[in-house]
């Protein structure tokens, strides 16, 4: 083949290409028919056939991250924490009477292996070992008992001993309810805590059916209520003021 006419050979071949529609294929000099009619095969535009490619490949792309974030989505949500599912701590240490009574009455004091040195009650619970006072524990006492769980009040145990705790490694709970009105919602968190969830609510809802009998039963009037001084510990003096969970009480 002469230059001149491989150059007419390559033009004609672009116009082919850029022309809508290409309705002979060239194979060997000689026009390509379809078998069954005998009339030259169309194909479509390049174009067309670049965008028809790259929607499939897109597709294609699409379906295999979908997939993946999927599977990635559903093996990260296996490991996440779940409070429905909370595993209840084998080995629990008490930081408070009301604690201990409350850890008690959710059925747990199996897993209760400390108390403070004001833990009397229940009666089971003066068998119980020792760590020391609500303000002063022995940390050498709860690191000895090796616990799953510390559970501390903000109503009683000094803020740094929680923080002592947690910089020990030792896991805690701190159970803040402080008013009468907080104590169903405080019950319901730490059963659920505990893993005992079911219980705590069905005792948190006890509560406030007795609460709401109190009240609708006030009838004394204010000025018929005789004055209480209610003394926490004498030496060095401490009484329930106004805002504590023993003042809502006396004024229920």
């Amino acid at each position: 083949m002469r230059p001149e006419e491989f150059d007419n050979r390559r033009d004609m071949d672009s116009r082919l290409g850029e022309s809508p529609e290409v309705n002979c294929f060239r194979k060997n000099n000689k026009p390509c028919h379809s078998l069954e009619k005998g009339n030259p095969v169309s194909f479509p535009r390049r174009s067309e056939i670049s965008c028809h490619m790259l929607k499939k490949y897109f597709a294609e792309i699409s379906c295999v991250t979908a997939r993946y974030l999927l599977f990635l989505f559903l093996f990260l949500f296996s490991f996440l924490p779940s409070a429905h599912a909370a595993e209840t701590p084998k080995r629990i240490i008490s930081m408070a009477p009301s604690l201990t009574e409350m850890l008690f009455a959710l059925g747990l004091e199996d897993n209760i292996i400390g108390v403070t040195n004001f833990c009397d009650f229940p009666e089971d619970a003066k068998k119980k070992p020792k760590i020391g006072g609500m303000s002063n524990p022995s940390l050498e006492a709860v690191i000895s008992l090796k616990p799953d769980i510390v559970v501390v009040t903000t109503d009683g145990n000094p803020k740094e001993v929680e923080e002592r705790l947690r910089s020990l490694k030792i896991k805690t709970y701190v159970f803040r309810a402080r008013r009468l009105g907080e104590l169903p919602g405080g019950i319901r968190d730490l059963g659920a805590a505990m893993g005992v969830r079911e219980r705590a609510d069905k005792l948190a809802k006890e509560m406030e059916t007795t609460l709401n009998k109190f009240k609708s039963q006030k009838s004394v009037v204010n000025s018929q209520r005789k004055k209480i001084l209610f003394i926490i510990w004498p030496e060095p003096l401490i009484v329930a003021g106004p805002g504590t969970l023993i003042d809502d009480a006396i004024r229920l």
